[in-house]
């Protein structure tokens, strides 16, 4: 398998990209409707507050899944990088990420009071958790074994994994299936705790 720089790279940039727009943009969101004090006229509606959080996920979801394409296509025009796997499971393995990476973004702006702050904390959460611990430039392995267990964190580890195997390796679904249930678990309880806190 010729396993070149940029071929090893563009998954973990895919990652970085995805979950720094996706935080950032869905934690601006419901702050909005705070500082504008429209959440007050949403809580007296009939809508619940689970039908609340798709609906501020769901058109956020159609975005970053385009980005994420189009990421995928500049990297194919220009570095040649070729989904070697399921395209089937490339699309349930990004829509699983951008779910837990959205379910982020929902929770810090249930705790954030200003647009600001919540910028601050997207930031944060997002892009040096990506950085250090998804082992997009550090490999995970040569880590100490308290910071591998940290790396658990963050959902970018198993979407770099799982981009990984499809784009360069073409490996079954066997190989990346427990990333895909992880990133399905992550986004189901940090919408819970979401839906709790709003």
């Amino acid at each position: 398998k010729n396993l070149d720089t940029t071929q090893y790279f563009i998954p973990g940039l895919i990652a970085m990209l995805l979950i720094i727009i996706s935080v950032i943009l869905t934690s601006i969101s419901l702050v909005r409707e705070k500082e504008l004090g429209t959440i007050e006229q949403i809580r007296v509606s009939p809508v619940t507050s689970l039908e609340l959080i798709f609906g501020k996920i769901i058109p956020y979801l159609i975005i970053s899944l385009i980005i994420a394409y189009s990421i995928l296509l500049i990297g194919w025009i220009l570095f040649d990088v070729q989904i070697k796997g399921s395209h089937l499971f490339l699309f349930i393995g990004t829509l699983c990420y951008l779910m837990a990476t959205l379910s982020m973004g929902i929770l810090i702006s249930t705790f954030a009071d200003s647009q600001q702050v919540a910028f601050q904390m997207a930031q944060l959460m997002s892009q040096l958790p990506t950085v250090i611990l998804s082992g997009f430039i550090f490999p995970i392995e040569s880590m100490p074994w308290p910071v591998q267990l940290l790396t658990n964190l963050t959902p970018a580890k198993y979407y770099i994994i799982i981009l990984r195997d499809i784009l360069i390796k073409g490996v079954e679904f066997d190989a990346y299936k427990m990333q895909l249930v992880y990133l399905i678990i992550f986004a189901a309880v940090l919408i819970l705790i979401a839906v709790r806190r709003t």
